[in-house]
């Protein structure tokens, strides 16, 4: 057996391509919207999961709130942010291809950034955590948004109109 088969390295080299472009996206952002004594370099943010990363872009983007971890919601004007990744499932009979956006209970609202991978794109959603079904859905061989379902009524057009939202 090769060596590549054995650690499966089509699979982690996509992982780490995929979660090489958040990360540079989400420090793109908080780089451009940091202020003057923002306390880390660009290197020590890539060290954070995407998901910290994006509350501080969040909070780099809207001056007007601060991060309040641990207070029930992940910023001071009470919403909190998620990160989804769009994923295949559901097999033969029931394919899908959409981002789940979990651990909505007991939360007000949502500030959600979804990454789609075959396309390579971001979009970026504002929404009441009392919504049903978090599920956004795309197309399962193009990765185009199928924006028939109602989570796409929510969709924000930039990063920055999500995180004033």
């Amino acid at each position: 057996m090769k060596v590549a088969e054995r650690y499966k390295s089509l699979w982690y080299q996509k992982r780490i391509d995929q979660n090489k472009k958040i990360k540079q996206h989400l420090v793109k952002i908080i780089q451009a919207n940091q202020e003057s004594d923002f306390p880390w370099s660009k290197t020590e943010l890539m060290f954070l999961n995407y998901e910290d990363l994006l509350e501080l872009a969040i909070v780099s983007a809207n001056k007007k709130i601060s991060v309040t971890l641990g207070s029930g919601s992940d910023m001071s004007n009470g919403r909190d942010a998620k990160f989804s990744v769009v994923r295949k499932c559901g097999g033969k009979k029931t394919p899908w291809y959409s981002a789940l956006v979990p651990g909505c209970e007991n939360k007000e609202h949502i500030l959600a950034c979804v990454y789609e991978g075959i396309q390579r794109r971001f979009y970026y959603f504002s929404f009441p955590a009392t919504c049903k079904q978090h599920s956004i859905p795309f197309d399962r061989e193009t990765g185009e948004p199928k924006r028939n379902g109602y989570m796409w009524d929510y969709e924000c057009q930039t990063f920055e109109q999500m995180a004033q939202s």
